[in-house]
């Protein structure tokens, strides 16, 4: 399997950079630059300067988490990002998104919900002619560290089975300080772990801070 990317978000409008350890087609610096398109940006794609990026992530597929559905996918369906993207010989993903610790325990807890949602983003990616996922489960609890774990490599198996050379990711808290994620077992099989490293503090906060 390969090596965890563990990625931080080094600049605003979701650009992330990268240190790698054996994964394929590397920059020459030895980085992968993956930027995230939010929905709401609309046709901004067409200008990014596609030779400073290796892969996109469209933000996003917003997950129900009583039954894996998604709320809304945010035009994914129809976006001409994908074939853009691809052109330009950038990859395109799928960010699957889901905020809260009760809403994730609801998730988490349904092994039904689970196995749907990794159906439905495995069609949603297929049908695009896509390269993978990315999931980004925030404000998790305490008590999700193995059903989580489980997800995602259920999600990876059924991703590469129908689509090999898939690409799967998840995004990590810059401190988890629920133990939710279970980094050493999710190395074992995930082409990334993506710190998110934000250039910011809270809003409330006097100062700015990491």
């Amino acid at each position: 399997m390969k090596p965890s990317l563990q990625l931080l978000l080094v600049a605003v409008g979701m650009v992330w950079l990268g240190w790698v350890a054996g994964a394929g087609a590397l920059e020459p610096s030895g980085k992968q630059v993956m930027g995230w398109h939010p929905w709401w940006m609309g046709t901004t794609y067409e200008r990014y300067d596609y030779t400073k990026l290796d892969t996109v992530a469209y933000f996003s597929y917003e997950v129900n988490p009583t039954n894996g559905n998604p709320l809304t996918l945010h035009d994914w369906a129809t976006t001409p990002l994908v074939g853009w993207a691809h052109s330009n010989g950038v990859k395109v993903v799928l960010t699957a998104t889901l905020f809260g610790e009760t809403q994730n325990n609801l998730l988490l807890g349904n092994p039904a919900s689970c196995s749907n949602l990794i159906h439905q983003l495995t069609v949603a990616v297929s049908n695009r002619g896509a390269d993978g996922v990315n999931i980004d489960f925030e404000l998790l609890g305490s008590g999700v560290r193995a059903p989580l774990t489980a997800f995602m490599s259920n999600l990876t198996a059924r991703l590469r089975r129908d689509l090999p050379g898939a690409m799967v990711s998840i995004d990590l808290p810059a401190v988890d300080w629920n133990h939710s994620f279970d980094v050493a077992a999710l190395d074992g099989f995930l082409d990334w772990q993506i710190i998110m490293g934000y250039d910011l503090h809270w809003s409330t906060a006097a100062q700015a801070g990491p």
